[in-house]
């Protein structure tokens, strides 16, 4: 399965990078900027886990509060539509409950991504609505678990050390947003649904079905900071 994935992510690259080129060929003018957004985690629902060798215990899945940091390139088509793509990092977050210990204390998972999204929007008068695909790329992850346990981060649930490596996460995004006029600052709302498994269960001792094909899902508020002009607000000449 690794050369299929290898494959698969090679031909989605170059067909972006063929894409991007014939944007900017035929592109009217490009607007730069830097975004920066909360990143909260949508998982949720009861996990049944199996710690070593025969202990099944029930745990509560929870997102939290992580950011993203982007650089965007706004290329437009015409006065109305543009391609943008990103590049950016992101941090992830979200936290493993055990329902069942008298003093719940939470495993507080991290994973660091590169983020590249490409999206293409409709825009008007500072308004702006978008769709487009989403690959992230894993950096980092580790696993803060609960003081007195004796485990190490490696043998967190899921394990940090083989599970997240294995996957690519794909999204699909939409959003909206505005940008005042001057100067340039704006805001944004974003949402981004999992198309693929965000690790792979198979190496972890997680034995719920369900959770074996979580997928990611993210709500992001943003804030922006665009250069250059909106043509959408300039009047043409009489």
């Amino acid at each position: 399965m690794k050369p299929i994935r290898i494959v698969g992510k090679t031909l989605i690259t170059t067909f972006c990078i063929v894409i991007a080129m014939h944007v900017a060929t035929h592109a009217q003018s490009v607007n730069a900027g830097l975004r920066f957004a909360g990143n909260v985690t949508l998982h949720g629902g009861e996990l049944i886990l199996q710690n070593p060798p025969n202990d099944y215990r029930a745990y509560e899945l929870n997102g939290r509060l992580g950011f993203n940091v982007n650089a965007f390139a706004e290329i437009n088509i015409t006065k109305h539509f543009a391609v943008q793509p990103e590049i950016g990092y992101k941090q992830v977050q979200w936290e493993l409950m055990d329902g069942t210990s008298p003093q719940p204390r939470p495993y507080i998972y991290t994973n660091g991504y590169w983020e590249v999204p490409l999206l293409l929007k409709y825009k008007i008068a500072g308004f702006g609505a978008y769709a487009g695909a989403q690959m992230d790329f894993l950096i980092t992850s580790r696993a803060e678990e609960p003081s007195g346990e004796g485990l190490g981060t490696g043998i967190g649930y899921p394990d940090t050390e083989h599970d997240f490596k294995t996957k690519t996460p794909i999204y699909g995004v939409i959003g909206v947003e505005y940008t005042t006029r001057r100067p340039g600052i704006g805001f944004s709302l974003r949402y981004l649904h999992g198309f693929n498994p965000i690790f792979d269960a198979d190496n972890s001792v997680i034995i719920a079905a369900q959770f074996k094909e979580t997928k990611g899902r993210q709500l992001q508020f943003g804030i922006h900071w665009r250069f250059g002009k909106d043509k959408t607000r300039i009047k043409p000449a009489s």
